[in-house]
């Protein structure tokens, strides 16, 4: 959106927003429902399956977040 009143919506920034929000939800429905298999207190089972979401949810769509907004405040930022 080039003109009018969205021109000064983030919108790169609210897209990465809402693909790691969704990306966190499906990858926390995944890890609730067992889809790799019930965790075992044990140790034997999916733990590092779980694990390895949790993981992934947490680093990959965080990061896809946070640097996506910083990088469109410093943008705003550095603009005359």
């Amino acid at each position: 959106c080039t003109g009018g009143p969205c021109a000064r919506w983030p919108l790169g920034t609210l897209t990465a927003n809402l693909l790691a929000s969704g990306l966190l939800a499906a990858l926390a429905g995944l890890c609730e429902y067992d889809v790799f298999g019930e965790v075992a207190a044990d140790g034997n089972g999916a733990w590092y399956a779980e694990a390895t979401l949790k993981g992934v949810g947490l680093g990959f769509c965080g990061c896809l977040s946070t640097v996506s907004t910083w990088i469109n405040e410093v943008n705003t930022l550095l603009s005359p």
